[in-house]
């Protein structure tokens, strides 16, 4: 085992948590332990999995895997027996979580409140499921616990005593959020009881929390807090700035609960700073964000009873960047972190605690932001190492519980569509579900012809519905066949034109097979008819740049731009097209505003490095270029542009080995053997 960084670790899941509203009111010190957290520790975004559902996403966390290889696949699941649904499930989970590595390794170690972690695992420390706190919308007389939500046993009783139900959340407790709470009849609007659902939940999250590290032995404890995705679903509409399609009442009413929200979370946070110590390492993150400003979605009135439409709509609200924040003993303090993915926070947290990361996990480990030289061991897997590590035998059952409860309130959530009096219809629509979310996953992680195997048959028995015609075009599209993609979105288009994605999907398939203009044409078009989205402008100044229509890509990638003026890929876009027109202190500014917001992309740094060569600024070119070839050594033109300076520079050593490897990269490879 190799040294750790720290003994002990907590990490904090805060589910949809996001820099746009945490940096405001970490400036404005507003979330003081959140800023505080910052200033001792490294930040940066965090990029989120397809799809962006949130069991599949955090057993995707403290796993270090993707779907296909841990097994969740969704809010529900198809039981065993075949006749019915249920949550998804800790039993259903097929390899370790790193609380069961931890446990593993000797350690003493708890989750408390996770996704699909039902019934609670026999853990060294204390294991709570995310069905400890699922209240009945009545009162709060007769609230029996979930058998099996709690491990050890002992803590049962002390632990159902912890839970808030909603309707203890007081008019006080309320006032915060909603200072005109006493306007409200609360008998017509159900967004106050909304608001106190939320806030009981995450405090039964946090007393059981805050229990554990004061009462229990621990070297390791993870918590999930739902609230601000539950939250920002039910009131982002009303928070600053003014959404059009929301009334002048209910803004001045809501307009404060976002940020009450999050203020609540810090207040949260300062507590488990307090009993954590200095001595021990914080890694708080999100799944994803969300959009809070100009970007948020909104809904036709048309779809408002389409439930896949409404389903789309609370993807359209996600951003793709979470937040990630790491503090403790041998950690880098007032550093970024750039390039993390949801798959490197096991790896990483793994490293900090001196144990070994598994050769199979999908993700890396965040080196950069350690204070010190990292030392990673490596197994073959952590679910091949023999011993206890808290889990479940292979043959148990989920035990017995309200399940009817449990789906009400997914469904209440807006998670899942609301069930059929059909058991059988439920079931398959949920094996239906469930083979759509691993077809997505394996379509995420570059696997189009695995994602193929599964949309084939859900294409078949729906062929009229848009997501599977869309999927399995995309399939095709990217395996190199695209007519047969072209002919698939064609025929769509005809019985559905406005299927989601499939405009701009046809276009790229189009321009694949040489119909360049008709596929420059529907982009043009899709970006007349949707000038909020910056996918077809994205697109667009793409084809355009292949095109060498330099003028007219820089013009997309400027709407791009006006649309959300932190997209990485528009500004390295926007600087290509620059560098096209010896433009070279523009396409350096536009570059160099890229790599700011995504540190690991090797073809900004090129196109930052090119410019500086442009501008004759030779020694200032070479540190990007070398970057980005660091990043990427397949980017040929960096080796051609770093040859060319270091003869420039007189450097005939540095010279031949660029040109050197530009020319293995540009010999043709070597023949297969006969």
């Amino acid at each position: 085992m190799s040294k750790p960084l720290t003994n002990r670790l907590i990490l904090l899941g805060w589910d949809a948590a996001d820099w746009k509203i945490i940096s405001p009111l970490v400036d404005a010190g507003l979330m003081p332990a959140t800023s505080a957290l910052i200033d001792r520790g490294s930040v940066g975004g965090i990029a989120t999995l397809q799809p962006p559902l949130s069991p599949i996403l955090w057993t995707s966390i403290v796993t270090g895997k993707r779907p296909f290889k841990h097994g969740i696949r969704g809010f529900v699941e198809p039981t065993a027996d075949g006749r019915g649904i249920r949550p998804a499930s800790s039993t259903s989970r097929t390899c370790k979580a790193i609380w069961n590595m931890c446990h593993q390794a000797g350690m003493n170690a708890s989750a408390i409140g996770f996704f699909a972690s039902h019934p609670a695992e026999p853990l060294s420390g204390v294991c709570v499921s995310n069905q400890f706190a699922v209240a009945p919308p009545a009162d709060s007389a007769d609230w029996p616990m979930p058998p099996d939500a709690v491990h050890p046993p002992r803590l049962r009783d002390p632990i159902r005593q912890l839970r808030i139900h909603p309707s203890e959340i007081t008019i006080t407790d309320l006032l915060p959020f909603i200072p005109r709470l006493e306007e409200i009849d609360r008998s017509r609007d159900p967004r106050p009881d909304r608001l106190a659902a939320s806030i009981a939940k995450a405090s039964s999250v946090q007393a059981v929390l805050t229990a554990t590290l004061e009462n229990e032995p621990w070297e390791f404890v993870a918590a999930y807090f739902d609230t601000i995705d539950v939250c920002s679903h039910h009131f982002m509409p009303y928070h600053p700035p003014k959404m059009l399609n929301v009334s002048d009442a209910d803004f001045e009413l809501y307009k404060d609960v976002i940020v009450g929200i999050y203020r609540f979370h810090d207040m949260m946070l300062a507590r488990v700073l307090e009993l954590a110590g200095p001595d021990t390492a914080i890694v708080l993150l999100s799944d994803h964000g969300f959009h809070s400003d100009h970007l948020r979605p909104i809904i036709a009135p048309e779809n408002h009873d389409d439930p896949a439409a409404e389903a789309a709509l609370d993807a359209a609200w996600h951003r793709p960047l979470g937040v990630i924040c790491m503090a403790g003993p041998n950690l880098r303090k007032d550093e970024r972190i750039y390039g993390a993915t949801l798959l490197d926070v096991t790896p990483t947290i793994l490293t900090i605690l001196g144990l070994p990361v598994g050769k199979d996990m999908d993700g890396k480990v965040l080196a950069q932001a350690f204070d010190v030289p990292a030392q990673i061991e490596r197994i073959e897997s952590w679910d091949e190492r023999e011993g206890d590590a808290g889990r479940h035998p292979p043959d148990t059952h989920q035990a017995g519980f309200d399940i009817a409860q449990s789906i009400a309130q997914l469904v209440e959530l807006g998670y899942i569509e609301p069930l059929s009096d059909d058991a059988q219809k439920n079931f398959d629509r949920a094996v239906k579900e469930s083979n759509y979310n691993l077809a997505a996953s394996y379509l995420d992680a570059g696997r189009p012809a695995d994602a193929l195997k599964l949309l084939e048959p859900l294409y078949a028995s729906e062929p009229e519905a848009p997501r599977f015609a869309v999927a399995v075009a995309h399939c095709e599209h990217l395996l190199g066949r695209s007519e047969l993609a072209t002919s698939i979105l064609e025929k769509l288009l005809q019985s559905t034109p406005n299927a989601p994605d499939a405009d701009l999907l046809l276009a790229a398939a189009r321009f694949n097979t040489g119909r360049t203009d008709a596929g420059i044409e529907m982009l043009q078009q899709a970006a007349a008819r949707r000038p909020r989205d910056f996918r077809p402008h994205l697109m667009l100044g793409g084809a355009l740049l292949h095109l060498r229509r330099w003028n007219e890509a820089e013009e997309s990638f400027r709407r791009v731009l006006e649309i959300d003026n932190h997209h990485h890929e528009a500004l390295d876009g926007l600087a290509q097209s620059l560098l096209a027109q010896k433009r070279s202190e523009e396409a350096a500014d536009a570059a160099l505003s890229a790599v700011g917001i995504l540190h690991h992309f090797p073809l900004a740094h090129m196109h930052l490095g090119i410019a500086l060569t442009q501008m004759k600024e030779f020694e200032r070119a070479i540190g990007p270029l070398e970057l980005a070839v660091t990043m990427n050594p397949a980017l040929l033109d960096a080796h051609r542009y770093l040859a060319t300076i270091f003869r420039q520079l007189g450097r005939a050593d540095r010279a031949a080995e660029h040109r050197i490897a530009a020319e293995r990269l540009m010999a043709p490879a070597a023949a297969p053997p006969s």
